[in-house]
């Protein structure tokens, strides 16, 4: 198999072995039917965290998805290159860069993510803790309270002190109410979001669309169409300059941003 590839205003001609083209191509797309298979199955590109608890699937990670769209993307462009021009340096540091910026929000987004996680299971901690010793403070005021009921005397003292128990009591019962419906809320957000389709699940969290998320995403879509464009018509891996790259780190950095 022959291929003619342009570059620097010359015809180069290569010639390729069909069986090393046919199983560079399956290989790619065994990989990408894997990654595909694991994406359906597993958490690879999902959030973390446990399962939701209507037994639904976790809600796809927009900083997971996008690192998987770079890989994919310069994987098999790298590959399609090397086939074709027998080149193998053919990765650009832009390139690099791009890769970083996904890694790094990716990163950063698990890093946050986990950080609330530990803040969360210490709150937990401590209002369990505030439970029981509420608990155990109402119980012993109602204990002396019955005390008190048990004994003849009417005087204006053992009023006050029965007032006073029955004060101490009614604040108690309040907090322990408290304390149950916060210890409630931090239960119901320990669980990762239930799936709700790919496009909602990357931009839009637990309190609806967000447009941070919706610029990562557009800006990521609008650089890989350039990206594929460069590949198909040069057989070269776009050199993406300072600018682009800038701006899609800022669309990252704003995403991490607002995850705080």
């Amino acid at each position: 198999m022959e291929r003619r590839v342009s570059r620097g205003g010359r015809r180069l001609a290569r010639s390729v072995s069909p069986y090393l083209c046919a199983t560079a191509m399956i290989a790619a797309l065994l990989t990408l039917l894997l990654f595909v298979r694991l994406a359906g199955k597993t958490s690879i590109i999902r959030d973390p965290g446990p399962d939701p608890a209507d037994g639904r699937a976790k809600a796809y990670n927009l900083g997971r998805t996008q690192m998987a769209f770079w890989f994919f993307l310069i994987y098999v462009s790298y590959l399609v290159i090397w086939l074709v021009t027998d080149r193998l340096d053919t990765i650009t540091p832009s390139l690099l860069g791009l890769m970083g910026i996904s890694a790094g929000t990716a990163l950063s987004e698990a890093l946050i993510d986990s950080s609330k996680d530990t803040a969360r299971s210490e709150q937990r901690r401590e209002l369990s803790a505030e439970r029981q010793a509420l608990g155990q403070s109402v119980a012993d005021l109602q204990s002396r309270r019955a005390g008190r009921d048990s004994t003849t005397a009417t005087s204006s003292d053992d009023r006050v002190n029965r007032d006073s128990l029955d004060q101490q009591i009614q604040q108690g019962r309040m907090r322990l109410a408290q304390t149950d419906q916060q210890f409630s809320s931090l239960e119901s957000t320990k669980s990762a979001r239930a799936a709700r389709g790919f496009l909602r699940d990357v931009m839009a969290d637990r309190h609806g669309y967000s447009f941070h998320r919706f610029q990562i995403f557009a800006w990521t879509i609008v650089l890989g169409i350039m990206f594929m464009s460069s590949v198909y018509n040069s057989l070269a891996m776009p050199e993406f300059s300072a600018t682009l790259l800038g701006l899609m780190g800022l669309s990252s950095g704003t995403y991490i941003g607002f995850k705080f």
